[in-house]
């Protein structure tokens, strides 16, 4: 059993709309070894990160980060994220993804 929340960021470029979600998870009891999370239709995910780990920790795979493996299946839109070691203390994740978007649409000229 455990609790979550979620902060997200959303910005426009071109062609896609960049997401960044920060997952906090505050387990209540037992360990937490595995997250399965949906995602939306139109997302796709692009990284799941340890935020708590350094930028230099993050291209270093000796680094120790709290996530050991990812897994998006654009099929059934799941996320498995694999935790190790297995957490029993509140941590976070950060999750980036990525969804198309429309032109802007241009009715009037610039002025």
């Amino acid at each position: 059993m455990f609790y979550a929340e979620i902060s997200q960021l959303y910005a426009p470029t071109a062609g896609v709309i960049e997401g960044s979600h920060y997952v906090s998870i505050r387990p209540a009891q037992g360990e937490i070894n595995e997250l399965t999370l949906d995602v939306p239709r139109g997302a796709t995910i692009t990284d799941v990160i340890d935020p708590s780990k350094p930028a230099e920790a993050k291209s270093n795979k000796s680094g120790g980060s709290l996530v050991s493996l990812w897994r998006f299946d654009p099929d059934t839109r799941k996320l498995r994220i694999s935790l190790h070691p297995a957490q029993s203390r509140p941590f976070a994740l950060l999750i980036r993804s990525q969804a198309p978007r429309a032109r802007y649409p241009l009715n009037k000229p610039w002025v």
